[in-house]
């Protein structure tokens, strides 16, 4: 998907396990952390995005490096996650769209 930057898996370090780093104009939201000067959109999902304690959060003001994990691509993701990745990114499309 040309939507998506880079996908990082930080193997269970947080709830928040994969960042999915967007391209720029990708964001739902337009939030900039404070110290960020180009804020750069993403996607934060837990191993279960669907499950009400779970995670799928739009934001920007990330920076991205190491410190995310292990960069993995869309088909390393499990299929719970890859299926909602994929499902939200197809829903926001849609609302850019209208």
């Amino acid at each position: 998907m040309e939507i998506i930057k880079a996908i990082y898996d930080n193997e269970g370090e947080t709830l928040d396990r994969y960042i999915v780093i967007l391209h720029d104009g990708y964001a739902l939201y337009v939030y900039i952390l404070p110290g960020s000067e180009e804020p750069i959109p993403f996607l934060d999902l837990s191993d279960d995005p669907d499950h009400p304690p779970g995670v799928c959060l739009y934001s920007r003001g990330i920076v991205e490096g190491e410190h995310l994990g292990k960069k993995i691509t869309i088909d390393e993701l499990p299929e719970k996650v890859r299926l909602h990745l994929i499902e939200r990114l197809k829903k926001r499309e849609n609302r850019t769209k209208d």
